[in-house]
């Protein structure tokens, strides 16, 4: 009975009237609106006719039991029909918003995740080369003190041999200095570690 008229509404009565309230709400409404009270106004006389249609028509039904009776199942089918349409939208709609706002959180879940996941990965990164370099620098500071003293050995005995010494001495001197370039220099290393002579 969606967008059908409601005769209770109609002619003012709760669903559970009697006969005889409703025929006294009938008789109350006629009097009022009965069109003969507006012969003066065309406008309202005409409003007035369509109003006791509908009131004439509600009264037809309601006066009658059985009539009435198969109004009322009709009426409480439809108003149900209505309540479960409502119901229905309303889950539906529920569900979407519940589905956006599981999205929107494993969204946010996954940019906070990943953030996280980036920090902790530089952060390990950081300690990784920071224990390296600390680790090293004994190592570095070791090679480059036997470098220092290689360099001076030689600044102080251009003619001498000395430990570790390469035995090609010329072919990696760099020309009027006492200093040698690295690949003498790696050489002399690797030969001290060894424990010999290159």
């Amino acid at each position: 009975m969606k967008n059908e008229k409601d005769y209770y509404v109609i002619l003012h009565i709760p669903p559970t009237a009697s006969a005889s309230e409703i025929k006294e709400a009938y008789r109350l409404l006629i009097s009022a609106l009965h069109p003969d009270k507006f012969q003066n106004n065309s406008k309202r006389a005409n409003l007035a006719n369509k109003i006791v249609t509908d009131i004439n028509e509600a009264f037809d039904v309601l006066k009658d039991t059985q009539k009435r009776e198969e109004y009322d199942l009709l009426r409480r089918s439809a108003r149900e029909t209505d309540v479960s349409g409502v119901e229905e939208r309303v889950r539906t709609e529920c569900e979407r918003k519940y589905s956006q706002d599981i999205a929107k959180l494993k969204q946010e879940y996954s940019q906070r995740l990943n953030s996280e996941v980036e920090r902790v990965r530089a952060d390990m990164e950081a300690e990784i080369q920071s224990r390296v370099m600390s680790a090293s620098q004994p190592l570095r500071e070791t090679i480059m003190i036997l470098r220092d003293e290689i360099i001076s050995l030689r600044q102080r005995n251009p003619n001498e041999s000395h430990p570790y010494s390469s035995s090609d001495r010329t072919t990696h001197m760099h020309p009027d200095s006492n200093e040698f370039s690295m690949t003498e220099f790696m050489r002399v290393i690797h030969a001290f570690l060894k424990g010999g002579k290159s």
